[in-house]
């Protein structure tokens, strides 16, 4: 399966928004299938204590992705934080690729 994470820095609300969107199984078809929306403040606070425990904050009863992909998801809202010109980020994972590299010798 096909998940692309949208991760949207909204600075006038001061929030962070991450939406999850799975393939539909129509190529190229992407729904929404979960939005999280966290305070900023709190999103600051959370990057200062390290990459750990921004991945444990960010995940949720309803957003849990693997924990590669979490980890990459973490990345990319400390890079968001880190640089005023970005405001979103748009990150494509294929569990296939995924599934390919825990099998590798």
């Amino acid at each position: 399966m096909k998940q692309k994470y949208l991760i949207l820095r909204n600075d006038k609300k001061s929030d962070l928004i991450i939406r999850e969107f799975a393939e539909s199984g129509k190529k190229d078809v992407y729904p929404l299938r979960s939005e999280e929306r966290y305070d900023g403040e709190v999103i600051k606070s959370t990057i200062s204590k390290g990459k750990q425990a921004l991945v444990a904050m960010l995940r949720t009863q309803n957003m849990n992705p693997l924990s590669l992909y979490a980890e990459e998801i973490a990345e990319s809202v400390m890079n968001l934080y880190s640089s005023e010109a970005n405001q979103s980020i748009e990150l494509l994972f294929d569990d296939k690729d995924y599934f390919l590299n825990i099998m590798e010798p």
